[in-house]
């Protein structure tokens, strides 16, 4: 009986999701600790910028999962998102309110994610296996490929993520050679994981064939001078830093602002996107035009002279609102009204 069980796909499925609950907890776990632990307001910044990296490798993972349209295919990967999600947050906490090493407190994360586990391996039993094997064992099929495919790389990442960690420990020095060498050594670290997962996503995409070779070869030393650029960036910044001396907690601070402009605007410009395809708006998007173009002006104007790493999202942002606005006119230059009106208005044509 058991022997057979062992053999079916949600036995397979356990196994797989087991790895990679524990996989997503030791890396989320390790870039947490980092951002709270250093000291240096620029491996601070890198570490949140490998973070981006994972999760583009996740989305990877996600694509792999959904690459065959299956019935409550969706649903499911929901459950195992929102178990991700608990993951994180229980990362946070423990790493917040523990008083115990490293090692310890991992420890701790890992138990708390496999008790995470298995609550949704549970729920997921419920949930999905009662449809019946018709429906589940597609599902966790098309799950356990998307692992089993891209586990070598996950299980590098995070390798790479404790090294990082250990480097970070060791790096710092807390002196102003330390505040220099750091980055640099650090910067090198996260473009190495750049350049494995450029190399391992074109391999995966089989854009690197043997007739490509020559193509390769020139976009890998475009790559590299381009990594070089900003690896010259890390050092001029481990020396801005040495030099200014400012507090960690203002540095800190000023990251997380410059962070959340950067996505409000990335989100500002996704929103004009979709509202310059959209016939006709709606009361929410005239309140959000009108908001974002506020914002837009406000970013271009004032927190661009502040912050200048945000002026090239900045800049985007107010050609794409330029566009919209010039050619839809009916709608941006009566925004504020329609904003106001639209309600009425749409019951009164009906």
């Amino acid at each position: 009986m058991f022997g057979n069980f062992f053999k079916t796909e949600y036995a397979y499925f356990m196994k797989y999701y087991l790895y990679f609950i524990v996989l997503f907890c030791i890396t989320t776990y390790v870039n947490l600790y980092v951002s709270k632990e250093t000291t240096d307001i620029k491996i601070f910044e890198i570490n949140k910028v490998c973070f981006y990296m994972f999760f583009l490798f996740l989305l990877i993972i996600i694509n792999d999962i959904l690459d065959t349209p299956i019935m409550f295919l969706k649903k499911f990967l929901f459950i195992i998102l929102f178990s991700l999600l608990f993951v994180y947050i229980a990362n946070y906490f423990i790493i917040k309110y523990s008083k115990q090493t490293f090692n310890k407190t991992l420890l701790y994360a890992v138990g708390a994610s496999i008790i995470i586990y298995i609550l949704f391996i549970i729920g997921i039993y419920f949930l999905i296996s009662s449809k019946g094997i018709k429906y589940s064992d597609p599902l966790y099929l098309q799950f356990n490929y998307g692992i089993y495919v891209n586990i070598s790389f996950f299980i590098f990442t995070a390798l790479y993520f404790l090294f990082l960690r250990h480097s970070e420990k060791l790096l710092d020095w807390n002196t102003f050679l330390g505040n220099l060498i750091g980055p640099i050594i650090f910067g090198l670290l996260f473009l190495f994981y750049v350049f494995c997962l450029i190399i391992y996503f074109a391999i995966k995409s089989k854009f690197i064939t043997k007739i490509q070779s020559l193509n390769t070869v020139i976009v890998l030393i475009c790559i590299i001078i381009f990594l070089s650029l900003i690896q010259g960036y890390f050092f001029m910044e481990g020396l801005a830093n040495v030099c200014n001396n400012k507090s960690l907690v203002e540095e800190r601070d000023k990251s997380n602002l410059v962070e959340l402009l950067n996505w409000l605007l990335f989100l500002s410009i996704l929103f004009i996107l979709w509202v310059d395809d959209s016939r006709k708006w709606n009361q929410l998007e005239y309140f959000l035009y009108v908001v974002v173009s506020i914002f837009i002006i406000m970013c271009l104007g004032y927190y661009s002279s502040i912050y200048p790493s945000i002026s090239l999202l900045s800049l985007w942002g107010f050609i794409e609102w330029t566009i919209l606005s010039w050619f839809n006119t009916h709608d941006t230059w009566n925004s504020f009204n329609f904003m106001l009106m639209n309600t009425k208005y749409n019951l009164i044509q009906k």
